[in-house]
């Protein structure tokens, strides 16, 4: 008889934390690989962030300040540093569409994400961002969002 073996990897789970908000699931606040002063950590945990996890472990988080503006800007864009360049790119790729689509459905039409240096950039480009400022130490990255339109808001007659 022949045994096959599939390697099923576990799921990524998004939430979105307000200000202040720490999820029953969020063991840590970061990914493995970052360390924040508390200073730097108290205003991460102040703001409104996506938290990326799995098997309840912080792989990503992205932070911003919540406000009415048209310029959505994460100060904080963190992914774990242990992942393989697949499971990078999958995280990357999941928490950019999780930050494009909540900006766009409260209205921001621009994007600007600063992200530390090491970060693979070709995701962000292939998403549609642009570099704004880019040397060894991060990136400024900003993507240009087009108006909002829900889903099912077109009527059918």
């Amino acid at each position: 008889m022949e045994h096959h073996s599939t390697h099923v990897e576990p799921s990524l789970d998004l939430a979105l934390l307000h200000a202040g908000e720490i999820s029953a699931g969020e063991r840590c606040p970061l990914p493995s690989g970052h360390r924040l002063t508390r200073a730097r950590l108290r205003h991460l945990l102040r703001s409104e962030r996506l938290v990326l996890t799995r098997q309840g472990l912080c792989v990503g988080v992205a932070a911003y300040q919540a406000s009415d503006g048209r310029v959505r800007v994460v100060h904080d864009f963190l992914i774990d540093r242990r992942l393989s360049s697949a499971d990078t790119a999958s995280a990357l790729n999941t928490m950019l569409a999780a930050l494009e689509f909540n900006a766009e459905s409260e209205h921001v039409t621009s994007l600007v994400v600063l992200v530390e240096g090491g970060m693979p950039l070709q995701t962000f480009f292939r998403r549609g961002f642009t570099a704004l400022l880019a040397d060894a130490a991060g990136a400024w990255l900003r993507k240009e969002l087009p108006p909002f339109d829900p889903p099912f808001s077109h009527h059918v007659h």
